[in-house]
């Protein structure tokens, strides 16, 4: 199954969360410390933990309401590349691939990676950090055959531990990627991390480096799409020449997580025909209702069939883009009345006393979809 690449930038700002003490400030202790022992940059065993161990957490907790959907295993891949070199006294200098790409924060752009990378100090700023995170993961996301990169994956059976052994000193981009699975697709934010690192604080007084490293994912959770396709035939018209029948369905959608929503659609017929409306962004995992509460004056459901259906919508974005979208049919019929009607009116929902009703305006609306 092809995959389709995807990586929510919106979840950029979950950063800062992400930088526990465990991950450090990405080696700006350094400039904090009061001349630190000098970096062995001869070393080439330093160790970086990954610990992924809240995604099986936040996967359990999505899915509490739909346990039969909840995926058997779940896997991150990460992906880890040296982008810095280290010296003794824990300044950096970009590897060569890296050195031109721009980093820039909002509107402000800082000058090459190379440059900005050499004037860390403690007054870099984590947007800094992030912005060169972000710069340095997009150059890795369209070259990846071309770098050095190490991968590892977190899973069940590593106790969701990414662990990266044998390591030389340097700076280092981690890009966790997207988790994909049936009702959520779960991102993480890239970051970058010094090998060794060095957490001296006011409350990690001890000033030295550290050359086995643990850090800590920030997950953001972001539900996947599905559609629904409501089918409408008109076998057979009244007795009014000229008139428009129109039909109003409700859907209610009930998401996994979050409150109900819901939609009024509108189809107009002028002749007797099929036509189709897809209600699309419905949460993956929704249970959705659909009823036709309004079926055109001198219109009746087709004997034998229903003004209701109920299901639950499968995602059909991304990798599964091609998943056939659920369809619904409703079948109308003529109830043998001469009846007049008109298809004006594109605005249907419940009044104070809960009874239903039109707000008509001007001008036809065919497949028109009101909140």
């Amino acid at each position: 199954m092809k995959k389709k690449k995807w990586r929510n930038r919106k979840g950029a700002g979950l950063l800062a969360l992400a930088l526990t003490l465990a991950l450090a400030l990405s080696g700006t202790g350094a400039f904090d410390s009061q001349a630190a022992i000098a970096v062995d940059v001869d070393r080439k065993d330093c160790r970086l933990t990954v610990d992924a161990g809240e995604l099986a957490e936040k996967v359990e907790k999505d899915y509490q309401n739909a346990p039969d959907a909840m995926p058997d295993e779940v896997k991150l891949t990460v992906h880890l590349y040296r982008v810095a070199d280290i010296d003794v006294s824990g300044k950096y200098t970009s590897v060569e691939y890296f050195q031109n790409e721009k980093v820039v924060v909002g509107d402000k752009e800082l000058g090459a990676f190379a440059g900005v990378v050499s004037e860390i100090d403690s007054d870099t700023t984590q947007e800094e950090w992030l912005a060169m995170a972000e710069a340095l993961a997009a150059v890795a996301d369209r070259a990846q055959e071309e770098l050095v990169m190490q991968s590892k994956v977190a899973d069940e059976s590593s106790n969701y531990l990414a662990e990266f052994n044998n390591l030389e000193t340097g700076l280092y981009l981690v890009v966790p990627e997207m988790v994909e699975t049936p009702y959520y697709v779960y991102d993480f934010t890239p970051y970058l991390i010094s090998l060794p690192d060095n957490y001296y604080s006011e409350n990690y007084p001890n000033d030295e480096w550290i050359y086995d490293v643990t850090s800590f994912l920030k997950i953001e959770s972001v539900p996947r799409q599905g559609a629904l396709e409501i089918k409408k035939n008109l076998i057979s018209m009244n007795g009014t020449p000229g008139n428009t029948a129109s039909f109003v369905f409700e859907v209610i959608i009930n998401p996994l997580k979050g409150e109900p929503e819901t939609r009024y659609i509108r189809m107009s017929f002028d002749q007797t025909e099929n036509k189709s409306f897809v209600v699309e962004n419905i949460p993956a995992g929704s249970t959705v209702t659909v009823t036709e509460v309004y079926s055109g004056a001198g219109y009746k459901i087709e004997d034998g069939t229903s003004d209701s259906w109920q299901g639950v919508i499968e995602a059909n974005d991304y990798s599964d883009e091609n998943t056939p979208v659920v369809s619904v049919n409703f079948t109308n019929e003529s109830d043998g009345t001469i009846t007049g009607g008109s298809g004006v009116t594109n605005h249907f929902g419940k009044n104070p006393a809960g009874q239903y009703q039109w707000t008509p305006i001007t001008g036809t609306n065919d497949g028109t979809q009101t909140e």
